[in-house]
């Protein structure tokens, strides 16, 4: 995803949901594409299944990583 050249300048919270109205967004652009070309239903699904990937490839995965290679152990 192209970002703005002021994305660097957001706060923490201002990118998240910077990233969450951009993840919607296309989510919403798959629904509108697919269902003139899928049933609603099978659209539907299909667009959920791709937000779903997004979020987890967006979301889950860095924080997966961040989790995995943090170091838990006391000092």
């Amino acid at each position: 995803m192209a970002v703005t050249p002021r994305f660097a300048v957001l706060a923490t919270a201002d990118r998240a949901v910077y990233v969450t109205a951009r993840v919607l967004a296309m989510s919403a652009a798959v629904l509108l594409v697919l269902s003139l070309v899928l049933s609603l239903s099978q659209a539907g699904l299909l667009a959920a299944v791709i937000l779903c990937w997004l979020v987890g490839f967006w979301f889950a995965m860095p924080i997966w990583h961040r989790v995995r290679h943090t170091d838990l152990t006391p000092r």
